[in-house]
């Protein structure tokens, strides 16, 4: 009787560690903002916003955030809260925009 060699030896597989709460934190599942404003306009008004968020090198969404902000400091009312309910920042650390 001859036996064959198997021609790919069975390695053993990798240990696996689970991974430790304080190096791989998993970030919690959070209920999604919700749409607090929606508006309604021509599109010549549509393309007049995007032009001047793009004059001052934001999202139109950022604009509004931040024209309502300076209205309200200018007016003497409160400073807003964060935009934001949770940690949701993109790679550049701004709110992440619809």
């Amino acid at each position: 009787m001859s036996h064959k060699k198997s021609s790919t030896p069975h390695e053993a597989p990798a240990p696996t560690t689970p991974p430790h709460p304080e190096h791989d934190p998993q970030p919690a599942a959070r209920e999604p903002d919700p749409i607090i404003l929606s508006i309604r306009g021509s599109q010549a008004w549509r393309e007049w916003l995007r032009h001047f968020a793009a004059h001052r090198r934001v999202t139109t969404t950022a604009l509004i955030d931040q024209v309502l902000a300076e209205t309200a400091q200018r007016e003497g009312f409160a400073a807003p809260p964060p935009r934001h309910s949770r940690a949701s920042a993109n790679h550049n650390g701004h709110p992440r925009d619809p």
